[in-house]
């Protein structure tokens, strides 16, 4: 017997899945002076990492202190992948190191485990992940990095 939450959630993962392909064909500022860079190995030792979710969409996470909440995270490994926690659930993918040399960014094909959580965590977490499905362009900024869609920051991250 299947278990009544897997349709939905499969549903949402198609959706996600669906956004991620899409969401790379705008552009965007560059970030620094990469516009030439070739792979991802090469991008400046600030991006590669792990950054903590700071704001979402203009809203300072550091208010949902004290809720027992895993706030999101997102680390960028050399060879271009990336990995993180939404909020319940791990997921993964693979920057387009094309388009992350430009300032554009795109996380095509990316797959999520499929844990359920609480009605709030469960929130936060798809906030961030359609944010971050719909984000077009990176950038680091004093010392953050910002995702964003058409020149609207939508989440910023802090080490």
């Amino acid at each position: 017997m299947k278990h009544p939450m897997c349709k939905p959630v499969l549903i949402v993962l198609a959706a996600f899945a669906c956004t991620t392909l899409t969401s790379g064909c705008s552009s965007m500022n560059n970030i620094g002076s990469l516009a030439d860079v070739s792979s991802f190995a090469d991008l400046p030792q600030q991006i590669l990492g792990n950054w903590k979710l700071d704001s979402l969409k203009g809203f300072d996470l550091s208010q949902l202190a004290g809720n027992d909440l895993g706030l999101p995270n997102v680390g960028f490994q050399s060879d271009g992948n990336v990995a993180g926690f939404s909020g319940v659930n791990r997921f993964a993918g693979k920057v387009d190191v094309a388009q992350l040399a430009q300032g554009k960014f795109s996380l095509p094909n990316a797959a999520s485990t499929r844990m359920a959580g609480s009605p709030v965590a469960s929130d936060l977490e798809s906030k961030f992940l359609g944010a971050l499905s719909s984000a077009d362009g990176a950038k680091i900024d004093g010392g953050k990095l910002l995702l964003s869609k058409g020149g609207e920051t939508l989440m910023s991250f802090v080490r």
